[in-house]
């Protein structure tokens, strides 16, 4: 017994200096997590006098003039004097209870000048000057913010010290590097993820927006195109009924040059959201250029697309009529020879007068009709 009487002491010394190590360690935690807390409270505290400066400079640049700029100045010394609160609340119960004693002296003077300049009626030349005053405090609050953030964090780093010399050993070094590299994967890792889905979100906002006439909100020529090879893909959707209707507003260039661009555009865009009241939520609204229009119908037949047409006349209240092409796709015909077809109905509709519907027959001549020259509607009408 007494041969391992120097083995028993060494374990015992050996036990008694942990349990005394570690109650240190608690202590230097608890007193660096207080440092940590004041050195939070010391820099929101700056950010808040910063703040609440940028406030006190606008209101002396616009006094009373603007309710914003009163506004901004009032939330600011409500964020100011709220964070002092909250520094007195953490100094109870630190060894130094004493570390905001300057600011809260400040913080009485700056209290005082903001009532004076509550008190003061607008634009006076006293409350420019309490304004400029409280400057100057805020801005020896500043500088002494910084003091006491020094200081915190001095204390800080010499606790810290204390701490590590205690807690030094190869296990928790081993958990603190698992632990930071763990979470530094899964930062990267949700990053990556985040910056992957905003370039999808983006690059398919990009791709809609190609496909988006800026003006009238419509799909344009290329939403079109994709529009026209997906029928051209899937001929069940003809063979269900789908109608096309060309549209295009009378004289048009001729209200363009005498209003001006400006309204042109005006008409363009409500003529638009007329055609959007009438529309379905499957059907397609193209605006192809300039003042002509195609909505593209599935299951409808070409009496139903005349019916829809009369309604748009009814609820139009623009300062230019309409005329309208319609054709009824036939199963195994390709989409452009219908909208062929709707484009030689609309031209007939304007060879015919103007602001009327014409149905495209099944061939691209109507029985007992005169044959029309082949020249584009866009060289003809105007």
């Amino acid at each position: 017994m007494l041969r391992h009487a120097p083995l028993l002491l060494v374990i015992v010394c050996a036990i008694v200096f942990s349990i005394i190590n570690h109650l240190r360690s608690v202590e230097f935690a608890d007193s660096l997590r207080q440092l940590r807390a004041l050195e939070r409270t010391s820099s929101a505290l700056f950010f808040a006098g910063v703040e609440f400066k940028e406030a006190a400079l606008n209101l002396l640049m616009d006094d009373a003039t603007d309710p914003l700029t009163n506004e901004r100045y009032l939330n600011a010394y409500t964020g100011l004097s709220s964070q002092m609160l909250v520094a007195d609340a953490r100094t109870e119960n630190v060894s130094d209870p004493d570390i905001f004693k300057k600011l809260k002296h400040l913080m009485d003077d700056i209290d005082n000048v903001h009532q004076r300049i509550i008190d003061s009626p607008p634009r006076s030349p006293e409350r420019i000057n309490q304004i400029r005053m409280l400057g100057f405090l805020i801005q020896r609050w500043l500088l002494q913010v910084e003091a006491v953030t020094a200081s915190i964090r001095l204390k800080a780093i010499q606790s810290d010290a204390a701490l590590e010399s205690l807690q030094r050993t190869s296990l928790m070094a081993f958990a603190y590097v698992l632990m930071i590299a763990l979470s530094f994967m899964a930062w990267v890792l949700n990053r990556w993820s985040r910056q992957q889905k905003a370039l999808l979100d983006r690059e398919a906002f990009l791709h809609r927006m190609a496909e988006v006439d800026p003006l009238t909100g419509l799909l344009n020529r290329r939403g079109w195109e994709r529009i026209s090879r997906a029928l051209d893909d899937s001929p069940t959707e003809v063979a269900k009924g789908l109608t096309l209707i060309m549209i295009d507003l009378d004289h048009f260039k001729r209200f363009n040059d005498r209003e001006g661009h400006a309204a042109g555009d005006h008409l363009l865009s409500r003529f638009a959201q007329l055609l959007q009241t009438r529309s379905r939520p499957n059907d397609s609204l193209v605006r192809l250029g300039g003042e002509e229009f195609l909505m593209v119908l599935p299951q409808c037949n070409a009496v139903s697309a005349e019916t829809l047409l009369n309604r748009l006349r009814q609820q139009d209240t623009l300062p230019v009529s309409f005329s309208a092409g319609v054709a009824e796709m036939k199963v195994g015909e390709k989409v452009a020879d219908a909208l062929h077809r709707a484009d030689r109905a609309l031209y007939r509709a304007k060879h015919l007068g103007r602001s009327r519907t014409c149905v495209a027959p099944p061939s691209d001549i109507a029985e007992g009709a005169p044959p029309l020259p082949q020249v584009s509607i866009s060289a003809q009408i105007v």
